[in-house]
């Protein structure tokens, strides 16, 4: 767990590319979280017990 929590904060380090900028299929500027996927790996911590299923979905225990 802990080495799981070590790679959870150098992923959140990561910083965004230079020239990122997503858009929609339209064209319009999106806003997503970055980095992608931060908000799962915190689920998979905090539900590390609970099937995949459920943590991906939020799993709404907390530890």
């Amino acid at each position: 767990m802990e080495n799981l929590k070590t790679h959870r904060q150098r992923l959140a380090t990561v910083p965004k590319p230079e020239g990122f900028n997503p858009t929609d299929a339209d064209g319009n500027p999106i806003e997503i979280q970055w980095p992608p996927n931060l908000a799962v790996v915190d689920n998979f911590i905090r539900c590390f017990d609970q099937p995949y299923a459920k943590v991906y979905a939020g799993c709404a225990t907390e530890k």
